[in-house]
C-alpha cells in the first residue's frame, strides 16, 4: 500500500487510477 501512496502522491489522480489498475493486475497474475 505504501507503493500506491507514493504513486498517488507523485502522479496526477487519472494516472493514478491507470498505474493502480495496472499494478493490481500484476499482482493477481
Amino acid at each position: 500500500s505504501t507503493v500506491l501512496s507514493d504513486i498517488g502522491l507523485s502522479q496526477p489522480k487519472s494516472s493514478n487510477l491507470v498505474l493502480t489498475k495496472e499494478y493490481t493486475n500484476k499482482k493477481s497474475q
